[in-house]
């Protein structure tokens, strides 16, 4: 990876497409990080409220293990949404 290689890339995308080549692919990406981020999210509270009777005195523990069973929900459920966009 070089600067020049990046701007010239660039260049050549608008060159051929336009400036607007350089946003092709974008709305499906949306549409993806959207519900994965909602997702991710609500299930974080979720699971730290039952987590909450079992690792009180451990609250990053805690926090760690919510915020990876929500990271895994998120991606389980958002996961055909990302084989649409490639």
């Amino acid at each position: 990876f070089t600067l020049r290689g990046f701007f010239q890339r660039g260049m050549d995308i608008v060159g051929r497409e336009g400036i607007f080549g350089l946003w092709r692919g974008n709305l499906a990406v949306i549409l993806q990080v959207m519900p994965y981020a909602g997702l991710q999210f609500m299930t974080f509270d979720q699971y730290q409220q039952a987590l909450e009777p079992y690792c009180a005195s451990h609250p990053y523990l805690m926090r760690f293990v919510a915020g990876a069973a929500a990271g895994a929900t998120a991606t389980t459920l958002t996961y055909p949404l990302d084989l649409l966009r490639t």
